[in-house]
């Protein structure tokens, strides 16, 4: 999860553990943005992973706005259960379509799509990220817990 706020006037960003292995992992991910990640994040601990970190590097800002597959708090928490539910359905049908493309190539074909891969898993993340944003209890950075309520 990421959530957005403001320090003064210095825009900035927590990102949940989780999502940095996540991001860290990926291939999509340009290699200065990686380099600006916490080392901490590549060894793991799973009593961190819905630990935040906190960035207020512009670069890294902007960047995330840009990442579609972390959940986004602040955009979330104003949805109705029924538009988190069309996300969900979005993104299972973005998952169906790569599924059967995969299904439809021969073995030696499949070998050379790491992108088409890398997509998959990041769409199954982000489809398991919804559902546990709607039935978790989550904690902010700031300890605060947070129960997702229908807004519809």
């Amino acid at each position: 999860m990421k959530i957005f706020s403001k320090e003064g006037s210095k825009e900035i960003v927590y990102i949940q553990y989780k999502d940095l292995k996540l991001l860290s992992e990926s291939a999509q991910i340009p290699k200065d943005i990686k380099n600006k990640f916490p080392q901490s994040i590549f060894v793991y601990i799973i009593s961190n992973e819905d630990k935040y970190f906190k960035f207020d590097d512009p670069v890294i800002v902007e960047f995330m706005k840009k990442i579609y597959y972390i959940v986004d708090f602040n955009k979330f928490k104003n949805l109705s259960q029924q538009e988190i539910f069309l996300e969900y359905k979005e993104t299972r049908d973005k998952i169906k379509k790569i599924e059967n493309k995969l299904n439809h190539m021969s073995k030696k074909q499949r070998k050379n799509q790491k992108g088409l891969y890398d997509a998959y898993y990041i769409l199954l993340y982000y489809e398991k990220e919804i559902i546990n944003f709607l039935k978790s209890n989550i904690y902010l950075p700031n300890g605060i817990k947070y129960t997702y309520k229908n807004n519809g």
